[in-house]
């Protein structure tokens, strides 16, 4: 978290340009609240779509859920 904080606030401009943070949890989750800025996301394939363009742009990509050694690695 506190790494994500530093990025959210510029601390890291030097060496990130862009960054998108994926939000996996569940739909009721997501609306619970969630990081501002971070896209919701709950289909792999999706994911799978978005992620060669975050590569070609060099884009820091994060992705969280309540479990993270579960959905958010699914995601990847």
């Amino acid at each position: 978290c506190h790494t994500l904080h530093q990025m959210i606030h510029g601390h890291f401009g030097d060496h990130v340009q862009r960054f998108v943070m994926l939000d996996t949890r569940y739909t009721y989750e997501f609306e619970g609240g969630s990081v501002k800025g971070s896209r919701h996301l709950q289909d792999p394939n999706e994911a799978e779509a978005l992620m060669p363009g975050y590569v070609e742009d060099d884009t820091v990509v994060v992705v969280f859920c309540e479990f993270s050694q579960h959905r958010g690695p699914r995601m990847y």
